[in-house]
């Protein structure tokens, strides 16, 4: 038994060297393979990193092209609108503001239907006036409440607006004001922003439509 004690002793560190070179072994080959595979999370993360920075700058790029784009078909439009603006259609529309203007500091209901179509529309707060006839009873049963006086309008500097390419149609904006007075009442100060469209009947040009609105 004493003698077999050394050879056993000697088999028993041979297995236990063997164990503990099979255990180290095993340790490093787990810490090679998460060495690995945070390696790879990081090229993952990475990647991921630039492809979201290149899928952004994609789509600002995209966005930058598409503005550009927005930009330069707007541009010429506003560009072609002023330099193409017809002068004789700007003297008629001042002209007609001129006798639109009379025909209300006279309280002439008859006149200021006679500058409207025979089919026009007249937005009012109280609803849409159809046809000259209504337009004509409006502003008799108006001037029978208030008397109108100082009125004046003017078409802002883009005006007028082609919107039939027949040249017949063209719109204008601009600005009004007056004084208002009612029976037994004092004196009171109106301005407001308008929208007129006018067709041409023959030679002459009407109102077809008209829209304002009152901010004093």
């Amino acid at each position: 038994m004493l003698a077999a004690l050394p050879v056993a002793v000697e088999q028993y560190d041979t297995k236990e060297r063997k164990r503990k070179v099979v255990e180290i072994a095993a340790r490093h080959a787990e810490l090679l393979v998460r060495e690995v595979e945070r390696a790879n999370g990081y090229r993952l993360q990475a990647r991921q990193s630039i492809s979201e920075t290149q899928e952004k700058t994609m789509k600002i790029q995209f966005l930058v092209a598409i503005l550009g784009l927005a930009i330069s078909i707007t541009l010429p439009t506003f560009a072609q609108q002023k330099e193409t603006l017809d002068p004789q259609l700007r003297q008629m529309i001042d002209a007609f503001a001129n006798k639109y203007a009379a025909a209300v500091n006279k309280n002439d209901a008859a006149a200021i239907a006679s500058l409207y179509a025979e089919d026009a529309v007249f937005l009012t707060s109280g609803g849409p006036k159809y046809g000259r006839e209504a337009i004509k009873k409006f502003y008799a049963d108006l001037f029978q409440q208030f008397h109108i006086s100082n009125y004046t309008s003017k078409a802002d500097q883009y005006s007028p607006h082609d919107i039939c390419t027949a040249g017949t149609e063209t719109l204008e904006i601009g600005e009004w004001s007056c004084t208002i007075q009612g029976q037994g009442g004092s004196p009171v100060e109106l301005k407001g922003y308008y929208s007129s469209i006018y067709c041409r009947e023959g030679e002459d040009w009407k109102i077809k439509m008209v829209s304002s609105n009152t901010t004093q």
